[in-house]
């Protein structure tokens, strides 16, 4: 794959956020909310007929308008990074409060990178979910169809608690 477009740095960038601050170690809590949870939910596909095409478009518009949203808000985590890059420069004395705050914001801009990605990839399996939809007769198109449904739900549901946990740290940051 082209470096250009290898998103996987990214990926790794997210899950390394999904830490207990007390102890820097792996959250079993984390990977249960944000890997676990959201492949329980999605493993519900195979239990029905999948996906439909209101379905799938819906994860369309849901992942373009995700991807708008917050690209947008990744202007805000640079300017608000600026801003805290000059107060240390111009306020040593208060180095720890902002190094705290620097921190929080640089996992924030990993998070949201992240969502954006999994944003466009639940936008690309939507589409070929929807265009498989109707040739469910053969068995490839038919796994393709479920496995493009299981991926939809997946990246979902995980879109939504990521941009939570954006949306609490965001509150954080801007209330403290």
């Amino acid at each position: 794959m082209s470096s250009k477009i290898n998103v996987t740095y990214i990926i790794k960038q997210h899950f390394n956020t999904l830490r207990d601050a007390s102890n820097n170690k792996v959250s079993f809590k984390d990977v249960f909310v944000f890997l676990i949870l959201p492949l329980l939910l999605s493993s519900l596909v195979f239990f029905g007929d999948g996906l439909s095409k209101e379905m799938f478009s819906l994860a369309v518009n849901f992942g373009a308008i995700s991807t708008a949203l917050l690209m947008s808000v990744l202007v805000l985590v640079y300017d608000q990074e600026a801003k805290i890059k000059y107060n240390i420069e111009v306020y040593p004395e208060r180095y720890d409060g902002y190094r705290a705050r620097l921190s929080v914001l640089r996992e924030l801009y990993q998070n949201i990178c992240y969502t954006i990605v999994v944003s466009i990839l639940l936008v690309m399996f939507s589409v070929i979910g929807m265009s498989v939809l109707g040739n469910c007769v053969n068995v490839f198109f038919n796994l393709v169809f479920f496995v493009s449904s299981f991926l939809v739900v997946f990246m979902f549901s995980n879109i939504v608690i990521t941009m939570l946990m954006v949306i609490k740290r965001f509150h954080a940051l801007l209330t403290h």
